[in-house]
């Protein structure tokens, strides 16, 4: 898909956006940016989402839930893409390799507070099969153990949140994992 523009406005502080189509908002004064996909045909490429955060320098608040289009290069060494010298809080919630490659590309304090949003398909009860406590709690470990070792050094940063979400009825996992 063709990048999305990302549009500056000078005295923008906050930006919130929902399924945003016509392009993205930045500026150099906004601290706090909270995107927000529902529909696959939205997503985001990395790399602009790297320009949307280079143009926002002064960010300390960063929310990406569901932005990110699937990321189906080998991760490598990685150049830095974006720096956010102020960021204190940021939260993904989107296929594991492009949140991955999204922090490992991200400059940003080792004391940001992290909220991780982990998307666990609703497998454990189907039918007249018992629940699979022991299966969903294998899954829930794995899922915390990723959240700290995605990034080297990652691990001995505070947790902040990990959020676990059961996915129901498929929706939120409908992108190829």
């Amino acid at each position: 898909p063709p990048s999305t523009p990302v549009v500056q406005f000078p005295n923008l502080r906050t930006v919130r956006l929902l399924n945003p189509g016509g392009g993205l908002l930045a500026g150099p004064l906004v601290q706090r940016l909270d995107l927000y996909i529902e529909n696959n045909a939205l997503r985001h490429k990395l790399d602009t989402i790297f320009e949307l955060c280079e143009k926002c320098p002064r960010l300390e608040h960063l929310t990406l839930h569901m932005v990110l289009l699937p990321d189906v290069l080998p991760i490598q060494d990685t150049p830095i893409r974006a720096s956010l010298p102020h960021l204190r809080y940021i939260s993904t919630m989107d296929e594991r390799e492009a949140t991955r490659r999204l922090r490992l590309q991200l400059d940003f304090p080792k004391t940001v507070q992290r909220h991780r949003v982990v998307i666990l398909p609703f497998g454990y009860h189907e039918g007249p099969t018992p629940f699979n406590t022991e299966a969903f709690l294998v899954d829930v470990m794995n899922a915390a153990q990723q959240f700290v070792s995605d990034v080297p050094g990652l691990a001995t940063l505070p947790v902040g949140v990990l959020e676990i979400m059961m996915d129901h009825n498929g929706g939120n996992l409908s992108i190829a994992r």
